[in-house]
């Protein structure tokens, strides 16, 4: 047995002090190493930059320990067989969920980020004991043995169960058949509605096992919630997940709250959850077994995430916890949100997705211009193969069809699909040739057709007409604008801007010679302009002052509606509830 045990005795250092125990190996060394990144976030993170102090004894007398590289120790026994005790601190001062966090409320343990592995020993059980200060609560999907004692199959389950640790809230549901806890730190002073939330997530959660059928795949599970002001994020395990959001997202009793807020929580505890079944067992080959060390590469991440992203919201609007004309708005504001992104003619899907480790989580002042994302592409590419789908079978098959499909391949554990099979295994689930979809869609870099698909589904989706009061000419920019500055983020490829030469992190300071401090201050301004008049921006430049002379052009559009269509066919109603679901928000 390896075991480990994690201790809080000093909050306001927000060090996790760690401690593994293992019996060495008949050879005079062994070694550990801690992983380079996390299952489910796509970045080398260097975890190991926080470790201080990594110290070991062998049989009770002080080892030698010498680093190999930036994440691996080598520890010399001297003794065969001795018993080999590691400890070191892990300083955890990052509050997200693919991170470790720890303070005077609460501690975070991300396996990751905190346990380090006993190399070529991964397989063996291992238990953690979690010494957490008084009056604190410990949850985490692993099996508690003994008080504070939890038990983990290997590394990988062990890596994959983060612990929450806290003056924590606990809400206690079962829902087909099986526990479930939404363990809630730092609610704070805020009023808010459990009993609200409890049955909202019981209704997503039953969904969702709706959707695959059958029975969940885990005993039971767990939700473990932060909150922070202006925080959003989650990150799935198999049988949990890590959920960060805003306090204000939460819903509150009576009038005074925002329901959209609300309805992007729900968006987030479904993804997560979704992705039980997707990402966790239907998976690519190369996400399991993991190499911890390095980059692990697939051109398949749009279909874990993508797909992932399509369904979470479909699935709380198909449990009657968002409105039809709120998934229509949203779904909206996503498709002018990718139209908008220049750099979905520069990256497909796959491309995306390959290079996650390098581009989606480093962006800069040029992502917009050379990036697409594949949660947001990929999850309109799957609205419009599943309407593809459902149209081409006259709505005799869906893509639901295909995820199940998936999943009754995959629900026996072993290997991970290939990459290129996707396509085949979907296709062959709906009983259509997807081949000309995917090599436009998903391998090459074309929009989806959603304002045909969406037609023939008796929705209608436009470009929204701008305002009378809006600016009617455009510099193509994105624009960072405070009391004092009005600094430029990005300029998009092809814009009046960057053909003017304007740069990112250019401060602006005058248009047509009159001062501007701010971007409400600078769009009337503009508002006042005509399409093909030359303007002339005053800017500073590295501390430089210089002049850039701008010829406006006509705003391209920049929201779109969808909608029912007005006088859609009884079949085109009848198509959409089968799609959509019929049930309303309560």
């Amino acid at each position: 047995m390896i075991a480990y045990a994690v201790r809080f005795p000093a909050p306001h250092t927000h060090r996790i002090e760690v401690e593994l125990t293992v019996a060495a190996p008949d050879a005079r060394a062994l070694e550990v190493a801690l992983p380079a990144w996390s299952p489910g976030s796509y970045l080398v993170r260097d975890y190991a930059r926080h470790v201080e102090g990594l110290s070991a004894e062998a049989g009770g007398r002080a080892a030698r320990v010498r680093k190999l590289d930036k994440q691996t120790w080598r520890i010399e026994t001297d003794v065969p067989g001795a018993t080999v005790c590691v400890r070191y601190q892990v300083y955890a001062h990052e509050l997200t969920v693919r991170t470790s966090h720890h303070d005077d409320r609460h501690a975070f343990v991300h396996g990751p980020s905190v346990f380090v592995r006993v190399l070529g020993r991964e397989d063996e059980a291992c238990e953690v004991r979690v010494e957490a200060p008084a009056g604190w609560s410990t949850v985490t999907a692993l099996d508690e043995t003994s008080p504070g004692v939890f038990r983990a199959s290997g590394y990988d389950e062990l890596a994959d169960s983060p612990i929450q640790v806290g003056e924590l809230e606990m809400l206690r549901f079962d829902a087909c058949g099986r526990p479930h806890t939404i363990a809630v730190v730092d609610a704070g002073q805020i009023a808010w509605d459990r009993e609200a939330l409890i049955a909202d997530t019981r209704a997503v959660v039953e969904e969702v096992v709706r959707f695959w059928g059958g029975e969940p795949p885990y005993a039971r599970y767990a939700f473990l919630v932060m909150l922070l002001p202006g925080g959003h994020g989650g990150l799935e395990h198999k049988a949990s997940s890590a959920i960060l959001t805003s306090p204000f997202s939460l819903p509150r009793p009576g009038r005074g709250w925002d329901r959209k807020k609300y309805e992007d929580l729900l968006e987030l505890l479904c993804h997560e959850y979704f992705h039980t079944w997707n990402v966790k067992r239907i998976r690519p080959e190369a996400l399991g077994p993991f190499d911890y060390a390095r980059e692990n590469y697939t051109r398949a991440l749009w279909a874990m995430e993508g797909i992932t992203s399509y369904y979470d919201r479909l699935l709380v609007r198909r449990a009657g916890r968002m409105t039809i004309a709120g998934w229509c708005e949203r779904t909206a504001d996503d498709i002018g949100k990718l139209r908008r992104t220049p750099g979905r003619r520069l990256q497909s899907l796959e491309e995306s997705s390959f290079d996650a480790w390098i581009k989606l989580y480093k962006p800069d002042e040029h992502s917009v211009n050379s990036t697409v994302s594949y949660y947001l592409k990929g999850a309109l590419v799957m609205l419009a193969l599943d309407l593809e789908i459902r149209l081409r079978t006259e709505g005799r098959r869906t893509l639901d069809d295909g995820m199940r499909a998936l999943w009754e391949a995959a629900r026996g554990g072993g290997p991970g699909f290939e990459d290129a099979s996707f396509q085949r295994r979907i296709g062959e689930a709906v009983g259509l040739e997807l081949g000309e979809f995917f090599a436009r869609f998903v391998a090459g870099r074309d929009d989806p057709p959603l304002e045909e698909l969406c037609a023939r589904g008796g929705l209608l989706l436009e470009a929204e007409a701008a305002d009378e009061d809006e600016p009617k000419c455009w510099l193509g920019w994105v624009v960072d604008g405070s009391a004092s500055a009005l600094r430029v983020r990005s300029v998009l490829d092809g814009g009046p801007a960057s053909r003017a030469g304007v740069y990112p992190g250019d401060e602006v300071i005058a248009l047509d010679g009159y001062r501007v401090t701010h971007e409400g201050a600078f769009g009337e301004r503009l508002g006042r302009a005509l399409v093909g008049e030359t303007v002339k921006l005053t800017l500073f430049r590295r501390e430089r002052l210089c002049e850039v002379a701008v010829v406006l052009e006509a705003a391209p559009p920049s929201k779109w509606t969808l909608a029912a269509a007005e006088g859609a066919s009884e079949e085109a109603a009848s198509f959409r509830a089968a799609w959509l679901g019929e049930s309303e928000t309560p």
